[in-house]
């Protein structure tokens, strides 16, 4: 017998039907489990990399590719010191430009 209609559930003496099927049993499990993520989220502090640019009298900010996020400033320093960056003002040259056309979804 397939119990996918309705099962009765007998809890100090109080009987509630509930559905069950083959699709809202996992379901409600991956919520459940969503919810438990959420409720287990502890945000931890980080460290990026960002450079403010100047160029032709424009401005735009920079941040580092691959999205990277360091756990502590010591990280982030050893990284800075391995590609011989500086934090404050310094010249620079923009080797190469790439431009990446991005579809919009419909609001």
């Amino acid at each position: 017998m397939v119990a996918h209609n309705v099962f009765y559930i007998e809890k100090n003496l109080v009987r509630r039907a509930c559905s069950i099927s083959y699709v809202q049993t996992p379901t409600l499990y991956m919520v459940y489990q969503r919810d438990q993520a959420i409720k287990n989220f502890k945000p931890e502090p980080y460290f990026e990399l960002n450079a403010e640019i100047l160029t032709n009298q424009q401005k735009f900010v920079a941040k580092l590719d691959p999205y990277q996020r360091f756990k502590d400033e010591t990280g982030l320093m050893t990284f800075m010191q391995a590609k011989h960056v500086q934090k404050g003002s310094q010249a620079g040259l923009i080797k190469d430009v790439q431009k990446q056309g991005k579809k919009r979804a419909s609001p």
